[in-house]
């Protein structure tokens, strides 16, 4: 028995992108494979949330930019031009508050895979709460749900059979039925390959043309009457412009990565498929 756990891991491993996703086999006592995909998915959840507010405070630099760079005989009050430009990237502070949600979700997710392989079972009930909400109402910006009807359900079901399974303290047997939810935690990771793909990249994509025209033709009109703040603007306009390149990046490395969990989860769904 201990041969076979061995070999069937050991394909797995290589099946699964850099993912070990040959787990939960039968007789198998073994579940670092588990713990493997568990902190897979923990990493991409970690990833995503570092840059998850990207889109927001782009938009309010590129609002502040553009006030700063105006002609001087508008009145430039700080707290007026951030309160403006709070309001005018709502719509994407209320897209990152829902997306963090289903985020949430595969960290509750991840962590309670490894917590019932290691017999240590928390509890999500709480953090969970808001991902019904959050699940309705992410939407693209034709009024689209980013989580299609179909899989909507099967979302939510995963955040309420996760919250019951740690609550009700289940023993190790009770993470096939965790495994066998490849629907819905495909549906949360290409909830956020929407996000990183159609709000972040596009914000990040509109942020450097801007600090681009900025450079090139704003700050120029103003070189002879404020040379030395015309100069130190362009220095830090140079730095947050590495910045953004190095969060586009960045960002482009969590879409690879997103695709390649979906990818392991698949395989995982028809290595759990041959053994029933």
């Amino acid at each position: 028995m201990k041969n076979q756990c061995r070999t069937s891991l050991s394909t797995f491993t290589r099946l699964g992108a850099g993912m070990a996703v040959a787990v939960l086999i039968a007789g198998c006592a073994d579940f670092s494979a588990v713990k493997t995909y568990a902190d897979d998915t923990s990493k991409l959840g970690a990833s995503f949330t570092a840059i998850a507010d990207t889109p927001v405070r782009l938009c309010e630099a590129q609002f502040l930019m553009q006030e700063q760079t105006r002609d001087p005989a508008f009145t430039f009050r700080i707290a007026d031009v951030q309160a403006r430009a709070a309001a005018d990237c709502a719509p994407l502070a209320q897209d990152n508050t829902r997306i963090l949600s289903l985020v949430t979700l595969l960290d509750s997710y991840s962590a309670t895979l490894a917590a019932l392989a290691d017999e240590k079972l928390p509890s999500y009930t709480a953090e969970l709460k808001g991902l019904d909400a959050a699940v309705d109402e992410l939407k693209d910006r034709s009024g689209e749900p980013i989580v299609p009807p179909d899989k909507a359900k099967a979302v939510i079901t995963l955040g309420r059979l996760v919250s019951r399974l740690a609550t009700e303290r289940v023993a190790r047997g009770e993470i096939t039925q965790l495994l066998e939810q490849s629907e819905a935690v495909n549906a949360t990771t290409g909830a956020l390959a929407w996000y990183a793909t159609s709000v972040t990249r596009p914000q990040i994509d509109t942020y450097q043309q801007r600090s681009r025209i900025a450079m090139d033709a704003a700050l120029p009109r103003f070189e002879k009457t404020e040379p030395l703040a015309v100069r130190m603007y362009a220095v830090t306009l140079l730095g947050e412009q590495e910045r953004v390149k190095k969060l586009a990046a960045a960002n482009e490395a969590l879409i690879a990565a997103l695709a390649r969990h979906r990818e392991a989860t698949l395989a995982l769904q028809a290595k759990l498929g041959q053994r029933k």
